[in-house]
Parts: structure tokens; sequence; C-alpha cells
């Protein structure tokens, strides 16, 4: 069970959709995924912003990083050192300068 959850806030440049998809879902998910620490990684693809202001921005895509450690900083750190070495490259096609990144602690999980 996880312990923490790395959460990924991302974009496509503008007219490279299938690009990216291809890279995240083809490739960076499983790079992300054998990072020591990393027990399972899943994206989702926005398909309504519920609530928001009518031309709103938002982020068309959300990666769940899952960490079965207590200590979730040497993960990430070796995240940020494989893509900054080029062992995990990252595509072009991701806008880079719209990407949020967020870490969860799990507090309590219900199960119907």
């Amino acid at each position: 069970m996880a312990k923490h959850h790395f959460v990924v806030l991302s974009n496509p440049k503008e007219g490279r959709a299938k690009e990216f998809s291809d890279w995240y879902d083809g490739r960076h998910l499983m790079e992300v995924a054998s990072v020591p620490g990393i027990s399972g990684a899943t994206r989702y693809e926005l398909t309504a912003a519920v609530g928001a202001p009518p031309n709103s921005w938002a982020f068309r895509s959300l990666a769940v990083y899952d960490i079965d450690v207590d200590d979730p900083m040497p993960v990430l750190k070796t995240i940020e050192e494989w893509a900054m070495s080029g062992k995990m490259p990252i595509s072009d096609a991701l806008d880079a300068d719209g990407v949020r990144t967020f870490l969860y602690r799990k507090c309590k999980e219900t199960k119907a």
C-alpha cells in the first residue's frame, strides 16, 4: 500500500497531444515506475473541468506515482537525477514550463 503519492499535472505543447500521450503512456510511466521506491504509476486525461469558469485553463494530464517508503525525498531526488542525466528522457512535446508537482501523504483510505 502506497504511503505517499507524487502527483504531476502537465500539458502537451500546442498541437502535440498525440506525441505527448505516446511518450507518456509508452515510455515515461514505465521509466518512473522503475525508480526504486515507486510501486506504481497511473496517468489520467482530463474529461471535464467541473465547476471551472468558462474558458479557464486546466491541466490535461494527471499522473500519480505511488511511493512505498517512509521518506519519499530520496525517491524524488532519483527521479530528478534520472531526468537531468538523460537516463529518463523528457519529451519536448511536454510543456515543461507548465508542469506542477505535489507530494501527498496518505491519511485514510475507505473502500466500498
